[in-house]
């Protein structure tokens, strides 16, 4: 796997990389750790009596000592580690670092704010997420806190069929370290309703066929992963909204891990992973690893 780990000088930044290191405990990982310095308004310079140079020597230390701490959280696994420092908008530097490296992964803190990177109203982890080219892990500062595998990994792949969810189990079934796991491919499939004057919505009811279709691909997914000796089970639920659903079943399951395509525009429930990945980043305190094809 080639990495990039996103840090900071932060706890919560430093906990996403130990989480990682926790979940990838078998196998060769070549990880690029970045830290980006976002330089400051000239206001904010002036205000503390300091020079953008002076701000960038001191926002440098702080990243070496980021990059120190990675190397430390590592030590005696099988990680090969570098270090680079980028310089502006936090989220760019990122997706743009990952393109350059070409990452498979991108690991990042979902509201990790580093100490020098000036006011940013805007989700570094969901700006990741969105304009990555490759697949994304975000890691919630409460995931990072709470996560504790002495366990077989629990993973929830919500699965409808699409080139991205394909994407997700051709993935998942390529890495080691998920033989330990036990993955429930979980598809579903949207209830919808009408309005009438007057009156409360109706649902109404899915056909069969539509549940029977969006069960066998979605056995078809977890038998590919059987096929390769990992625990997997299927399982396809209805509901009125799918993000919730999907977090939903994650909480109820006990999962470590949600993976999910970035989109998901195909299959018979015709579910919009896209926004369904969004929903679930910012309403699951879970890891979610947001999923797109490989670079070839």
């Amino acid at each position: 796997m080639n990495i990039l780990i996103a840090v900071d000088d932060s706890t919560s930044s430093l906990e996403s990389a130990r989480c990682f290191r926790e979940l990838t405990h078998q196998g060769d990982v070549n990880a690029t750790v970045l830290t980006v310095v976002g330089l400051p308004k000239t206001a904010l310079t002036e205000s503390i009596g300091h020079t953008v140079s002076e701000f960038v020597t001191d926002a440098l230390k702080h990243d070496e000592h980021a990059f120190a701490s990675v190397v430390k959280i590592f030590e005696g696994s099988k990680a090969h580690l570098a270090h680079i420092t980028r310089y502006g908008h936090v989220g760019h530097c990122i997706a743009a670092a990952a393109e350059e490296i070409n990452a498979d992964l991108i690991v990042v803190g979902a509201k990790s704010k580093s100490p020098h990177d000036h006011v940013t109203h805007e989700s570094v982890s969901e700006y990741v997420a969105t304009h990555a080219t490759c697949s994304v892990l975000v890691v919630s500062p409460r995931t990072a806190s709470q996560q504790q595998l002495d366990h077989p990994l629990r993973i929830t792949i919500a699965y409808d069929d699409s080139k991205e969810s394909k994407a997700a189990i051709e993935q998942f079934g390529s890495y080691l370290w998920v033989r330990n796991a036990d993955i429930e491919v979980v598809s579903v499939v949207p209830i919808h309703a009408v309005q009438r004057d007057g009156m409360d919505p109706v649902e109404l009811p899915n056909s069969p066929s539509v549940v029977h279709e969006a069960t066998a691909f979605t056995e078809r997914a977890a038998n590919q992963l059987r096929s390769q000796g990992i625990r997997a089970t299927s399982r396809v639920v209805e509901a009125k909204h799918i993000g919730s659903q999907i977090a939903g079943f994650a909480k109820q399951h006990n999962s470590d891990l949600i993976v999910i395509g970035s989109q998901g525009q195909s299959g018979i429930a015709r579910i919009l992973l896209g926004s369904t990945a969004q929903y679930v980043l910012r309403h699951s305190d879970h890891l979610v690893w947001i999923v797109r094809e490989m670079n070839v």
